[in-house]
């Protein structure tokens, strides 16, 4: 597009800026055409969130063409040049995972690659991971910056960042990583309802377990969206008027997946909509089992009979024996009906049939 010679004029350095779509080999190679080439820095990136299901062929395309295109042809274009340095800005998004970015990862892993290939091949190569800078650009301007600090990622200053450029770019990992990264325990999360110990909530009579569930929820709701307390997050406000987009509302998930070991599906805020809602699937879901109605008889018996000992008074104890023969007395003429089918009342005793009316009485 021009040139400048008054840039490093003191150093007798030359500096020429040239426009160019570096993704375009034909262009890249023409501007690269009998320049002297000492060393590469591939800085490029474009974004284009989403969840994954939302990504289209162009969306993907978009966002790695930048990446992946263009430094795969400064590789090819300049690979029998004798650079001092090929380094190529990636991203933690790749090395350690970023929620909406399947795309932009998917880019910055390619570096790393690139940068373990050409090393292989006895080239200099590096693919900085970058975290994130203080200094807003026009890619990081909409950054989540509340929701990156709660994985960790804080953002470094320009000086910080300079500084771990000249690190990394001079050290022996080809896929260094320059982030300011903040190791501390997650804030424990307790609502209204106190202790939500997924074992003491499968416990809880329905009711209950539902209005803990509910706590749960808002709680980690609130914690997502920033705010300070569980009741800044209305039981009955659907998450998307609430503040919640895809990229929360899968960090949603995530929290709560985590929380109650459930597996948990990406659109749980669409088909749960307000917080009531998806209290109400999740205390559902982690609702027991229902028993068997013999286990359930059986386990009751088992308790009366851990307390009869207590029992030690004669009349008391006679009182509970005779209830007991009642009892047993009842399942056993039940067994006997049941016994007794159509074709069997013919042939049935006259004390076979006073037992079966006894036993329908």
């Amino acid at each position: 597009a021009g040139t400048d010679a008054g840039l490093g004029a003191d150093y007798g350095d030359r500096v020429e800026a040239v426009a160019c779509d570096a993704s375009d080999r034909a262009a890249l190679a023409a501007v690269l055409h009998d320049r002297a080439v000492d060393a590469v820095v591939h800085a490029a990136g474009v974004l284009d969130d989403g969840v994954f299901a939302s990504l289209t062929p162009q969306r993907i395309d978009d966002v790695l063409r930048p990446k992946v295109d263009a430094a795969l042809h400064l590789h090819e274009l300049t690979r029998d040049m004798d650079l001092a340095a090929f380094v190529m800005f990636s991203s933690v998004a790749g090395a350690l995972g970023s929620a909406g970015q399947a795309n932009y990862a998917a880019g910055n892993v390619f570096l790393d690659a690139l940068a373990v290939h050409r090393r292989r091949l006895g080239l200099p190569g590096v693919s900085i991971a970058w975290g994130l800078w203080e200094q807003r650009s026009a890619m990081t301007g909409n950054a989540d910056s509340e929701r990156l600090a709660r994985a960790g990622i804080l953002p470094m200053t320009t000086a910080q960042g300079l500084a771990m450029f000249d690190a990394a770019s001079s050290g022996i990992h080809p896929i260094p990583i320059a982030a300011r990264i903040h190791h501390r325990p997650e804030r424990k999360t307790t609502g209204s309802g106190g202790d939500t110990g997924i074992s003491r909530l499968v416990t809880l009579p329905e009711a209950q377990r539902h209005e803990a569930m509910l706590a749960l929820v808002r709680t980690h709701a609130a914690v997502v969206l920033g705010h300070s307390s569980e009741g800044q997050v209305a039981a009955d406000l659907t998450f998307l008027k609430g503040g919640f987009d895809s990229l929360t509302g899968v960090e949603l998930r995530n929290r709560l997946g985590v929380a109650t070991g459930l597996r948990l599906p990406a659109s749980l805020i669409y088909d749960y909509p307000t917080p009531a809602a998806l209290a109400a699937y999740l205390s559902r879901a982690l609702a027991p089992p229902p028993r068997d109605p013999a286990e359930e008889l059986l386990a009751h018996l088992a308790r009366i009979a851990d307390g009869m000992d207590a029992v030690t008074d004669h009349g008391s104890r006679a009182a509970v024996t005779e209830r007991l023969r009642a009892m047993l007395a009842t399942l056993t003429a039940a067994d006997g009906a049941a016994d007794l089918d159509d074709a069997d009342l013919e042939s049935a005793t006259d004390e076979e049939l006073f037992q079966l009316v006894d036993s329908r009485d």
